[in-house]
């Protein structure tokens, strides 16, 4: 197999993976960034209040895009085997899925923090995408690696959005290292523990994946 085939069959697949499993995340997810304004101001903020808009509304993103990924072989009975596996092992199709919804969350939540900084907010701009981002990526991918896990897209959910609460209402308090908005207190050491929430994550579940051929 050529270069150019390779290239072209990636490209397909990345087309397929596309309509099947991010464009309607994809939606909710702008139709939700549009709504954050009716909510939350979102103009002339000070960076403590610009990190608890990026971090406790524009991180949801994450659970939008990311909880789902794997949602299309939950209902299909052997759709791995009849479909993808002929070319791609379904890890790399998951690892293309997971590519994509990283990219469009930084692209996302980059395009908040611009519009948040043409509205005369004061905030450092590439720490708080960042942080924003890392924020966004845990509480998706605890979500995702669930899903795979456990074959339910439902407890996926809700273990995304139960540790997303657990931060808002202060059941995980601001001293833990689990916390999601640690930018809203000017802390950031706990970013570095969602990092590795992260990275467990998907490694473990390209483990998990490995371990299932």
């Amino acid at each position: 197999m050529s270069g150019g085939d390779i290239i072209q069959k990636y490209r397909i697949l990345l087309k397929i993976n596309f309509k099947l499993v991010i464009i309607k995340p994809l939606l909710l997810c702008i139709g939700y960034l549009l709504f954050i304004p009716i909510i939350h101001g979102i103009s002339n903020l000070e960076a403590k209040y610009v990190a608890e808009v990026l971090e406790k509304f524009v991180s949801v993103v994450g659970i939008i895009l990311m909880v789902p990924l794997c949602s299309p072989e939950l209902n299909t009975k052997n759709i791995k085997d009849s479909v993808y596996v002929k070319v791609f092992s379904y890890g790399k199709i998951i690892a293309i899925r997971i590519f994509m919804s990283a990219i469009i969350i930084c692209l996302l939540i980059t395009l908040f923090a611009i519009i948040l900084k043409i509205l005369h907010c004061e905030f450092p701009l590439g720490i708080y995408i960042i942080g924003t981002i890392i924020t966004a990526e845990s509480i998706g991918t605890v979500g995702f690696a669930t899903t795979l896990f456990s074959n339910n897209l439902i407890l996926g959910y809700i273990l995304s959005v139960s540790y997303y609460l657990m931060c808002w209402t202060g059941i995980i308090n601001e001293e833990a290292p689990l916390y999601l908005f640690s930018m809203v207190n000017i802390q950031a050491q706990q970013k570095g523990t969602l990092i590795l929430i992260i990275v467990f994550n998907i490694v473990g579940s390209g483990i998990w994946l490995h371990s299932k051929k």
